[in-house]
């Protein structure tokens, strides 16, 4: 009797062991799923997400990319520029100083080119950017001290 008991026993533990085996394998698994969900669910509220700066940080890079390409269109591009201190600092510049430095900066033109356009010499067209660049800076400074 106490051999059958034993047996009982012994094939009782089994299967408790085996229950217990099985019940962990399905939790788990039962977890990595509701995991998966969730990162799914993360994955589709990133994609949903509409960031307004970065859509209009898009929108006036594509505009501006349209000026750069007529970039002797100042005034649109200044009607752009978000920053009050740069857009103050412009305005005090020259008509010149200004197609000087869109010139260079939006048309790309070397400085033998804005030598050609504006009747100097390279090295002269570029202290005169040099210059305005300075110039730019010491304004936004100087604006940057008054408040």
């Amino acid at each position: 009797m106490k051999e059958q008991n034993d047996s009982i026993h012994i094939r009782f533990t089994a299967y408790v062991a085996a229950a217990i085996r099985n019940r962990r394998i399905k939790y788990l698994a039962q977890r990595n799923k509701y995991n998966w969900l969730e990162i799914e669910q993360i994955d589709l509220q990133k994609s949903l997400h509409v960031n307004f700066d970065e859509q209009v940080h898009s929108y006036l890079c594509e505009r501006s990319s349209f000026l750069m390409d007529d970039w002797e269109r100042v005034e649109d591009f200044m009607e752009q520029i978000e920053d009050r201190g740069l857009a103050r600092a412009l305005n005090c510049l020259k008509e010149r100083d200004r197609k000087i430095l869109f010139a260079r900066l939006f048309g790309e033109q070397s400085f033998i080119e804005l030598g050609t356009m504006f009747d100097m010499k390279p090295k002269q067209a570029e202290m005169a950017y040099y210059y305005v660049i300075r110039k730019l800076r010491r304004e936004m400074e100087a604006k940057k001290d008054e408040f």
